[in-house]
């Protein structure tokens, strides 16, 4: 089962106590990166993210949103590989799309 932590993590497991917003393991320190849970991961992690979270580089055949924000005032998204995303300017953001939740809001960046 996938639970929404916060507004940057969600878990892969099912450990949060019935009615609560406190990890039956990690209490309320679940969002804290030092705890180390496998089954934490953030929404929309950055190639930076994902290299050092899962300790691997990004795969080239992975799927990516990158955002257009230079040349779109509306901050759109677009879905490609990230073999096609790496080489792009690096101003734009780029988000590993390995999460269920889509493309980050218009506003989202970085954390």
């Amino acid at each position: 089962m996938l639970r929404e932590i916060n507004e940057n993590f969600y878990c892969t497991g099912d450990f949060y106590l019935p009615d609560s917003e406190v990890c039956q393991f990690h209490g309320d320190h679940c969002c804290n990166m030092n705890v180390g849970c496998l089954l934490r991961h953030r929404k929309h992690p950055t190639p930076e993210q994902y290299k050092k979270e899962y300790g691997r580089e990004v795969p080239e055949d992975i799927p990516v949103w990158v955002s257009w924000k230079e040349e779109d005032p509306d901050h759109n998204w677009q879905l490609m590989y990230f073999e096609y995303a790496e080489h792009l300017d690096i101003s734009r953001s780029v988000v590993i799309a390995c999460t269920p939740f889509g493309k980050p809001d218009k506003d989202w960046r970085p954390k």
